[in-house]
């Protein structure tokens, strides 16, 4: 929890590697029952893995794209979407 707050849990991800989506989905287990609010920093975030950054969001969407990748053929899109259901409301 953020010092100062009131039930406020902050999670700092500074790369999207193999293990981000276990150890996101730990952080908030761990405060789920407590916390009013998140913060998720991002802030200097070296990037990494897409799959792992898509997760990450899906647990926040319901439905629609998350990320669209365009090559320069028509052919060559990729869209991740979201999944039914969420897992932070």
């Amino acid at each position: 929890f953020l010092p100062g707050t009131e039930k406020v849990a902050y999670v700092r991800i500074d790369i999207f590697g193999e293990k981000t989506t276990d150890e996101f989905r730990k952080a908030l287990e761990l405060v789920k029952a407590d916390a009013r609010g998140l913060v998720i920093d991002l802030r200097d975030n070296a990037g990494g893995l897409l799959p792992a950054a898509v997760d990450i969001c899906d647990m926040f969407l319901e439905s629609g794209p998350i990320v669209t990748i365009q090559g320069r053929l028509p052919e060559d899109r990729v869209v991740y979407d979201a999944t039914a259901g969420t897992t932070i409301a």
